[in-house]
């Protein structure tokens, strides 16, 4: 990731304004949002994520993992793919999300 030279405010604002109904995933959300392009797309470093978010990598994961299944996050290329590369469902909208 490469944390705020490719920072897309449109993206933090919305990120912002979405409930997740957690804290960290939100933190997460956050730093992720900070992290995209204004295409709104992101690769994903679990540690670096961790390190930003005070948290443990695993935590990190599966907060990540959760917005991933809850439609706010998803995945542009395939899994073969090294790094994986992202997407915000939510680019377009700040009405509640990938919901």
């Amino acid at each position: 990731m490469s944390w705020g030279c490719e920072m897309s405010m449109a993206l933090m604002v919305k990120a912002m304004c979405i409930k997740v109904g957690n804290p960290l995933r939100k933190l997460v959300l956050i730093k992720l949002a900070d992290s995209a392009s204004d295409a709104g797309e992101f690769t994903l470093d679990i540690f670096e994520l961790a390190l930003f978010c005070e948290c443990s990598p695993i935590d990190a994961k599966s907060n990540f993992l959760a917005l991933e299944r809850e439609g706010f996050v998803k995945r542009i290329t395939d899994a073969s793919h090294i790094p994986s590369v992202f997407s915000f469902s939510f680019f377009g909208s700040v009405d509640g999300g990938g919901k």
